[in-house]
Order: C-alpha cells, then sequence, then structure tokens
C-alpha cells in the first residue's frame, strides 16, 4: 500500500516502531489545503515514555497519543478515519525535518527503500 507520493505503509510503519528519527514528521491529505499539515513523532525519552507516540491536528484538540506505532496508525483520528486507511491520500512531506528523498538516503542500510516497494520489512518487525 503506498502513499500519494509513493511511500509504502509498513517503511513508514517500521520507522516509526523503531524509532528512527521520525519524530515530527509531517504530512498532508491530497484532498486538504496546501498549509493543511499534520504531524506524527515518537519522543521515547519524553514526559510521558508510556506514550511515546503522538499525532498533532488530528480529530482530537489536544492530540493524540499512545503506546505503539500500530496504536498510532490505526487510530481512528482523521476524519474518523485511520491513516491506514487513508494512507492512499497521505502526503508525506519531511521524516524528523528532512526532505523523505534524504532521509530515504541516510536509513537505507537499516530500512532499504526499494524492498519495501516489493513488499519487505525491516528485519525484527
Amino acid at each position: 500500500m503506498l502513499s500519494a507520493n509513493g511511500i509504502p505503509f509498513d517503511y513508514v510503519l517500521d520507522l516509526f516502531r523503531h524509532n528512527a528519527g521520525i519524530d515530527e514528521t509531517t504530512f498532508s491529505f491530497v484532498n486538504a489545503g496546501a498549509d493543511d499539515y499534520h504531524y506524527l513523532g515518537c519522543l521515547p525519552n519524553g514526559l510521558h515514555p508510556e506514550t511515546p507516540y503522538w499525532a498533532g491536528y488530528c480529530d482530537q484538540p489536544d492530540g493524540f497519543s499512545c503506546a505503539t506505532a500500530e496504536d498510532l496508525f490505526n487510530a481512528p483520528i482523521y476524519g474518523g478515519r485511520s491513516l491506514r486507511e487513508r494512507w492512499s491520500e497521505v502526503k508525506i512531506h519531511a521524516f524528523g525535518y528532512v526532505p523523505i528523498e534524504e532521509f530515504i538516503k541516510w536509513h537505507n542500510a537499516e530500512f532499504p527503500f526499494d524492498s519495501y516497494l516489493n513488499g519487505g520489512r525491516h528485519e525484527g518487525s
């Protein structure tokens, strides 16, 4: 399953599962306004280590936090639907403030992007 800009769902889920420098990941939905950004992240050493995964600018006015990456991607907090359900509408802009093309290059040894395009996953996932 690919996002609107060709990023495999399992690739992003694995980045979050393994906290691969993804805090402040920005995305939008293709049918939204140009400045309608949403944010995702993981702060395992933050104030609430029991719920390190978070989402900003979602259906919940104060944002959303949870214990696992799966909970984050399956929560129906975007128009009553989850990111998993809406993945084909998602356009990722940056992972941890890093443009996606650069991020993919920097992390390709551990998260080989091309293998995810063919259904691969991170070792240990």
